[in-house]
């Protein structure tokens, strides 16, 4: 298993707007096989190794209002960007 949350430069280029390095960069050397992938916004970390142990947000399908929208709103999804 592995996890990343945050790259850093030079893998991953800064954000034009914020001017951080929050973009993921996972780098795994792996055997032939079948894999499965689990992608998710930040702080959506995995609950154990495997993809059945499921998320710390699941069930919470608007986490990222409380994390970035502004006081008030109302929208589900948001990036800080």
């Amino acid at each position: 298993m592995g996890v990343n949350n945050d790259g850093s430069p030079p893998q991953i280029p800064a954000d034009s707007v914020t001017g951080q390095y929050a973009d993921s960069y996972l780098q795994l050397a792996l055997n032939g096989g079948n894999y499965e992938v689990g992608i998710s916004q930040y702080d959506n970390f995995p609950n154990g190794p495997n993809l059945s142990d499921g998320f710390e947000e699941d069930g919470d399908h608007n986490f990222t209002l409380a994390l970035f929208a502004p006081s008030g709103s109302t929208d589900y999804f948001w990036d800080w960007t």
